[in-house]
């Protein structure tokens, strides 16, 4: 990580107490590619995230980027998905996650999701 990003990530969480979900959820783990238009499209780019309460912390179940063919036709930017429970219920279910449609986002079960 830069030193750039390292300031911007420890400000986020001094001023606005927010976390960056990815970092949170995959601590070791190097950022996975977000962005696929960079020079060398093999090397990975992370510009997109998910940031929340650092409380939320507790209700984070998963962060992950969903990279694959969809996606690289639909975008040049793979999406992030952050899952969080509340109480019992999570606020995202696996059941709901429909195919793209043209003109809609929606996730694609089919794909290939990083850090799951």
């Amino acid at each position: 990580m830069r030193s750039g990003e390292r300031v911007l990530l420890e400000r986020m969480a001094r001023e606005f107490d927010l976390m960056p979900c990815w970092q949170a959820m995959h601590p070791r783990t190097p950022l996975a590619q977000t962005l696929r238009w960079m020079g060398n499209r093999a090397t990975p780019y992370h510009c997109d995230g998910i940031f929340a309460p650092r409380a939320w912390r507790p209700r984070l179940m998963r962060c992950e980027v969903i990279a694959g063919t969809t996606w690289s036709r639909l975008s040049d930017h793979n999406p992030v998905l952050a899952d969080f429970a509340v109480g019992r219920i999570s606020l995202h279910r696996q059941s709901q996650i429909q195919a793209p449609r043209r003109g809609a986002c929606f996730l694609c079960p089919s794909e290939k999701a990083v850090g799951s």
